[in-house]
């Protein structure tokens, strides 16, 4: 099983790619995907990672339907394979 740690693999595809609402100059719906402890707050409405289950997780479903990030190209199937695969093995802060 590949390892994948928030810190080398996850946060930089925030980075680039969400921050720019989520947590540069602005913070749509609360929510913020600038550290580890932002990401699991959540936003206004609740948790967007449901640790272990990436088909439960309210941050994967925006990504795959294309609802996220707006105004902006989809996420690569890779990016959100990153993603999925780090939220399944338990969302650790690694």
């Amino acid at each position: 099983m590949v390892v994948v740690s928030f810190s080398g693999d996850v946060l930089p595809i925030f980075q680039r790619r969400c921050v720019k609402c989520h947590g540069g100059e602005r913070t749509e719906e609360g929510l913020i995907l600038k550290t580890y402890a932002d990401v699991m707050a959540g936003s206004w409405n609740g948790p967007v990672i449901e640790p272990g289950s990436a088909a439960d997780s309210y941050l994967v479903e925006q990504v795959v339907s294309g609802e996220m990030p707006k105004k902006q190209p989809d996420l690569l199937p890779s990016e959100i394979r990153v993603i999925s695969a780090w939220i399944d093995t338990g969302a650790l802060d690694n």
